[in-house]
């Protein structure tokens, strides 16, 4: 397995193959559709890490983000998508190491409640509630 940090300039080159395995878990909410992620990134507010195996297929996709608190930094992993998961779950690993000499003190994801069974070294702390309100809604 080859994990790759995607930089801004190529996201062009390989948003074809990207794009469609990060489009799942973009339809999962509504506050980014597929073109966003792909805006932010390319104005390098966001980072795209790849990960693809020996014969060059894409098995997974993440999307981080660098998010400054006022007494912490964290990596924030905004998107995760992929297929065989054993084969890619150390990507996390590759992106903890970044987030380290990128001067993170702590590495977040944020996704649906499965997740918490998958990630046994994560402190579960929050849960998001959210209700739509207002007439207009996208």
């Amino acid at each position: 397995m080859i994990t790759l940090p995607i930089p801004h300039f190529y996201v062009d080159k390989v948003w074809s193959r990207v794009g469609k395995i990060l489009q799942p878990a973009v339809d999962l909410q509504d506050g980014y559709r597929l073109e966003d992620v792909k805006a932010e990134i390319k104005h390098r507010n966001w980072q795209l890490w790849v990960g693809a195996d020996s014969d060059d297929e894409v098995l997974v996709v993440a999307v981080t983000r660098i998010e400054i608190y006022p007494r912490k930094k964290a990596c924030v992993i905004c998107f995760l998508a992929g297929t065989e998961m054993p084969k890619w779950k150390h990507l996390l690993g590759d992106i903890e190491d970044w987030a380290v000499q990128n001067g993170c003190t702590e590495l977040e994801i944020q996704g649906r409640k499965g997740w918490v069974r998958e990630m046994k070294d994560f402190t579960h702390t929050d849960v998001v509630c959210y209700k739509k309100i207002g007439g207009d809604h996208v």
